[in-house]
């Protein structure tokens, strides 16, 4: 006997309350267990500092420390969610995929994202007038090389496969279930509010929309793990030459390029992407905030992001 349509309905609510559930649940996990990290690795510094370990020794250890833990932990994650959730991380994608392709993602990602990180610098500038601002981690290079390789192989290597394995991996192949375009929007979300503060939060979210569309499109998540790593190289690059002024007005004339271009493209294929999203909308936003695992990770991130502004 077939099954009456709003069983169906109901059975398909049911599935996407229980993945979403799931989803907060693993990310609440990899909270903990970075937390439960950070402990640790203050401990260890520490001890370090009463040895009488250099500044800049400390800050290379915690950088390493830090690094494997988060890396250790994404895998964890990823491996403790996978099973339950039944979800398969895709690593092939079609022929028909190649650099050039990636690249034109890849342009209309960092322009996005250069636009949303304008917007936030406005805003940031507006509250400074009222003695308030938001503070982001410092990723600037030194006079150590081995600090500056760090930092170098965690942006740009570790950063890209790991974050991609739980996000692009775990999160977007068991949303996208519930309607692509609920997948996008909602695991972009989540990316953004893991980084704990607006002004990475915001362009992190416009270039997450460009990298899970590609994801989603190619069945892969290697365009993904590409994308992310030009985007954080270019910008890797561009943070290293903030001290030169003509090098820096190069970087500020490619990031309006990539914005106009990105714009560009946007408005070109502007009915391609309103039936994308009337034919593959699914559910709406709210519904993944609708379990307390959920509103506990909201929770969470919001004290994050309120922790990250600072009285001047």
């Amino acid at each position: 006997m077939d099954q009456e349509p709003y069983l169906e309905e109901e059975s398909k609510d049911v599935a996407c309350k229980k993945d979403c559930k799931s989803i907060a649940a693993s990310l609440l996990v990899y909270n903990l267990l970075l937390i439960a990290a950070g402990l640790i690795i203050g401990m260890v510094s520490g001890a370090f500092m009463i040895k009488g370990a250099s500044a800049t020794d400390i800050e290379i250890i915690i950088n390493i420390l830090s690094m494997i833990c988060s890396s250790l932990m994404i895998l964890f994650t990823v491996g403790m969610f996978k099973k339950r959730l039944k979800v398969k991380l895709p690593f092939t994608m079609s022929n028909d995929w190649n650099f050039l392709t990636i690249l034109y993602y890849t342009i209309i990602g960092i322009g996005l994202s250069c636009a949303a990180g304008f917007v936030i610098q406005l805003v940031n500038q507006f509250l400074t007038d009222f003695g308030v601002t938001m503070t982001t981690p410092d990723f600037s290079m030194t006079t150590d090389f081995t600090y500056n390789l760090i930092i170098v192989l965690s942006a740009c290597v570790i950063a890209p496969i790991f974050e991609e394995l739980l996000f692009r991996g775990l999160i977007l192949q068991t949303l996208k279930r519930h309607g692509n375009v609920f997948a996008i929007v909602v695991t972009s979300l989540l990316f953004a509010m893991m980084h704990g503060n607006l002004p990475q939060a915001v362009p992190v979210f416009a270039l997450s929309l460009v990298i899970s569309y590609a994801v989603l499109k190619t069945g892969s998540i290697l365009p993904g793990i590409a994308i992310h790593f030009l985007n954080n190289s270019f910008a890797m690059i561009e943070g290293s030459f903030l001290v030169d002024d003509q090098i820096s007005t190069v970087f500020i004339v490619i990031e309006v390029l990539c914005m106009l271009y990105a714009f560009f493209m946007l408005y070109q294929k502007r009915i391609a992407i309103r039936n994308y999203i009337i034919h593959n909308k699914g559910y709406k936003i709210r519904v993944f905030f609708g379990n307390w695992m959920s509103i506990l990770f909201l929770i969470f991130s919001i004290i994050a992001i309120i922790s990250s502004f600072k009285i001047l």
